[in-house]
């Protein structure tokens, strides 16, 4: 093939780019292929579905367990370190008995929400977990409020049940020690 030809080829494949590029459709399905992916592998996008966390600052929703934790539960001056369950509480993989033993020593209340079958929150709270408190979201209300669909997702409340603090997804790996931003919303709750 001659050079002539090779550089109109060119000419036209950047024509062609140019041309695409410009188009409003065609860049919003490449921008959707091309981007980098929000989930860390999971089959939704955690950014997106992270809009529909509450604001820091409000109240525990009276929605579903919410009410129940709320009247059970009052006046703690370190406030409350609550973790979503989600409909799988055997799913998780905090390490309940180190997590029980640092919140304590925080002054915080550490309480569980789950909305899975009353039997497998029994089935749950045994060994290390026995002295922790499952709260039963049976319509999923309250995580739905919270959006608290992750397994292990962790809830900051002061002792006026303000949402001071909440984690991004999950926790499965975390300790209490490992979390800054936590450690801090509880010394700036209690006055510490």
């Amino acid at each position: 093939m001659p050079r002539w030809f090779w550089a109109a080829a060119a000419l036209l494949l950047c024509l062609d780019v140019w041309v695409l590029g410009r188009d409003a459709l065609f860049r919003a399905a490449v921008s959707r292929r091309m981007a980098v992916a929000h989930s860390s592998g999971l089959p939704f996008d955690i950014e997106e579905l992270s809009r529909r966390d509450p604001v820091l600052g409000s109240a525990l929703p009276f929605a579903g367990a919410g009410r129940r934790i709320r009247a059970e539960e009052s006046g703690n001056r370190g406030g409350y370190l609550l973790v979503a369950l989600s409909s799988c509480t055997a799913c998780t993989r905090l390490d309940f008995g180190r997590w029980m033993r640092d919140t304590r020593a925080s002054g915080v209340r550490l309480l569980a929400v789950s909305s899975s079958p009353p039997a497998d929150i029994a089935a749950f709270r045994t060994g290390a977990r026995k002295g922790l408190l499952v709260y039963h979201d049976p319509d999923g209300a309250l995580h739905d409020r919270l959006n608290a669909w992750w397994n292990g997702r962790l809830y900051y409340f002061d002792q006026h049940w303000r949402l001071r603090w909440a984690s991004s997804f999950g926790e499965a790996d975390r300790s209490f020690s490992s979390l800054p931003g936590l450690r801090a919303a509880i010394s700036r709750a209690s006055g510490r």
